[in-house]
């Protein structure tokens, strides 16, 4: 693996993934499959499409299903919990206890459009792209491949990999598929610390670098939003203080520190 990357992406599968870059101060804004579940290979072989198509079936209203039974994560249960059967991702963290597609769509779907124009255009503007996929899943390697294959035509100048660490197989098991394809297998299964802290198994984490753009630093800078104005201090040190308001229908954000790209 190279120590060095212009960005480091989850592909979801579970939270730990995202959570372990957090912890380690890899992930400096949100992307679109932080977040999300996978429980079999059907996102893996989307993700073929919705690169290609800049993502216009994903999340798609018509395509949410509610969980129940053996789907239900009891580990969200102040989350409502729902399936996009076109996909096959679940957003188990996605809707606010009591929210549904039928009154809180439009948000999550503004939110996770934002999320996914950042990361086409990360990928435009990199060269060097790790992505991570953290399953409860034994995960087919060729499906990964081809996920590559497909990326590879899309973005001709950029340089891919991938490290697909899966919990509950059948034994522990490091290799390399493909020549940039890391593979992990453990026969453990997930605990809190995977999402809280972190494990041993994350560690090859820690010898990787985040090249991030230089920005211009400045004291205190207004510019224009849609809708209002950011006013932001000190941008070039971390986040201290953030909050959004609404004032006489203007949006304010304020932020003192570097602003949390959501």
């Amino acid at each position: 693996m190279k120590n060095e990357y212009d960005l480091i992406c989850s592909l979801g599968g579970n939270c730990a993934a995202a959570h372990n870059l957090l912890y380690r101060n890899l992930r400096k804004y949100s992307l679109p499959f932080d977040w999300c579940y996978i429980k079999s290979e059907q996102p893996i072989k989307y993700l073929c499409e919705g690169f290609e198509n800049n993502f216009k079936n994903f999340f798609l209203k018509e395509n949410l299903v509610e969980l129940t039974g053996e789907e239900y994560n009891h580990a969200h249960n102040c989350m409502g919990q729902y399936k996009d059967t076109y996909s096959g991702y679940y957003f188990v963290n996605h809707f606010m206890h009591g929210e549904t597609p039928d009154t809180a769509y439009d948000k999550v779907h503004t939110k996770l459009t934002r999320r996914l124009t950042r990361l086409q255009e990360k990928i435009k503007n990199g060269k060097n792209i790790l992505f991570i996929l953290s399953t409860c899943i034994e995960v087919d390697t060729d499906v990964v491949i081809e996920l590559k294959r497909k990326l590879q035509e899309l973005y001709t100048d950029k340089n891919f990999e991938f490290v697909i660490i899966s919990f509950n197989c059948k034994n522990d098991e490091e290799y390399i598929s493909d020549d940039t394809i890391y593979v992990k297998k453990y026969k453990r299964a997930t605990n809190s610390y995977d999402f809280n802290v972190t494990n041993y198994e994350w560690n090859f984490l820690d010898n990787i670098k985040l090249n991030e753009p230089k920005n211009e630093k400045n004291i205190f800078k207004i510019s224009k939003i849609k809708k209002g104005f950011k006013i932001s201090i000190l941008n070039f040190i971390s986040t201290v203080f953030s909050i959004k308001l609404y004032l006489f229908g203007i949006r304010f954000n304020f932020c003192i520190g570097k602003e949390k790209n959501e």
